[in-house]
């Protein structure tokens, strides 16, 4: 593992944080249940909701919930699992704040277990 210097954390969670931000947006764009999706760094954020893209869904965000943990996801032949924390004052509210090492392959694959896991939970 590479250690980074001093001065260069800050630029490279912000470059990890602006990628993760813009994979979640495009999951807003395919997915109208995802109200706002924001963050800075790599705390981020994705409100889950009705098809209005503004009432509160409780009720997805459990299921997603619920869904992540069983581990039996079909990704590449690979079942995998995903545990999610809700939060928000409706409990709505997905948030993604992973090791300030995680790597863009991870993220994409985040990206693409967090797409299957709202087609299967809608």
């Amino acid at each position: 593992m590479k250690i980074l210097g001093e001065g260069q954390w800050e630029k490279t969670i912000n470059e990890k944080g602006v990628y993760f931000l813009k994979l979640l947006k495009d999951l807003q764009s395919r997915h109208p249940e995802i109200g706002d999706v924001h963050g800075i760094g790599l705390a981020l954020r994705m409100e889950m909701c009705e098809t209005d893209g503004f009432t509160p869904d409780r009720e997805l965000a459990d299921k997603m919930f619920q869904r992540g943990l069983e581990g039996d996801l079909l990704v590449n032949n690979r079942k995998l699992g995903i545990v999610l924390d809700i939060g928000g004052y409706y409990k709505n509210v997905v948030t993604v704040a992973p090791s300030f090492h995680i790597t863009y392959e991870e993220m994409d694959l985040a990206h693409e277990i967090l797409g299957l896991l709202l087609s299967e939970c809608k």
